[in-house]
């Protein structure tokens, strides 16, 4: 089991685990035979896209309504811990002075060498 698949089984309740292990022999016994190849590709996807770790895109998941997840997100949460910190032009500012201060180091390691030469 795969960590996406981990995190979907504890989040939804469909087969709650504390290792991998378990959640995958709880797995096994749950799904149908006939569905154990797709429903291992569809609960990464769905893992990977919509049930990610930090911020659950619960709003568009389509199994929200089976689902047990406690602390499910809205549109409304998803916005805020989605927008990024600081202006673009703090964060360019940023990436500058970053930028010019490896420049300096560089500069100066330079300076080192041709003094020990």
């Amino acid at each position: 089991v795969d960590t996406h698949i981990f995190r979907v089984a504890n989040r939804t309740g469909l087969a709650p685990g504390k290792t991998p292990l378990e959640v995958e022999r709880r797995l096994l016994k749950f799904v149908a035979d006939e569905f154990k190849h797709d429903a291992h590709h569809w609960l990464i996807l769905l893992g990977r896209y919509i049930c990610v770790a930090r911020t659950p895109k619960c709003p568009e998941c389509p199994i929200n309504d089976l689902c047990e997840y406690r602390a499910k997100t809205t549109y409304a949460a998803a916005a805020t811990k989605l927008r990024p910190t600081g202006s673009v032009g703090t964060r360019a500012k940023t990436a500058i002075t970053a930028k010019d201060a490896k420049a300096r180091k560089e500069s100066q390691t330079r300076g080192e060498k041709k003094n020990q030469s």
